[in-house]
């Protein structure tokens, strides 16, 4: 007759010491993970102001090549906190974006309060579309962030090409 032993002392689960350790460790890697992931974050932050940008800028170009009598525009409103861009008619044919005149083509856009919106051409703050899809002056904007990251988002006036680039 043979007897099987079981040992008394086998436990399913874990101990308290083990959930500790874990716990520790998980904390640790989540103290050195923060710092990147800040600086990833702002990254996202600042590649999604830019790509508003070009896309506003996308809207009126396409909106003034549907009929070559009315032009559209967008106006970057660098004065006001945060930035602002507005995307709309230019009703008037004024070249210069009227608040409450000229029908607005999209929601504005307003930048994160960490990015700043410049304007490093000699133009003005607004950039007007023709039917032809080509663009009244050419300009030539940088967004950046705080980390001194930046993108470049230029309008070419003799064909309206609009492009972005990361510097």
């Amino acid at each position: 007759m043979t007897l099987s032993m079981t040992n008394p002392k086998k436990s399913n689960g874990f101990t308290m010491v083990e959930m500790l350790i874990v716990i520790v460790i998980l904390g640790i890697m989540a103290a050195f993970a923060r710092p990147s992931m800040k600086s990833f974050l702002e990254n996202i932050r600042l590649r999604s102001a830019a790509n508003a940008v070009k896309q506003h800028l996308i809207v009126a170009k396409t909106r003034a090549l549907g009929d070559p009598n009315i032009h559209a525009g967008v106006f970057f409103d660098t004065a006001g906190t945060p930035d602002k861009i507005v995307a709309f008619l230019d009703s008037l044919n004024n070249n210069i974006y009227a608040a409450g005149i000229d029908p607005i083509l999209v929601p504005p856009y307003k930048l994160p309060i960490t990015d700043t919106l410049k304007i490093t051409s000699q133009s003005p703050e607004v950039v007007i579309f023709r039917g032809d899809g080509s663009a009244k002056t050419s300009m030539t904007l940088t967004i950046s962030n705080r980390s001194n990251k930046s993108y470049t988002v230029s309008v070419l006036a003799s064909t309206g090409r609009i492009r972005m680039t990361r510097n």
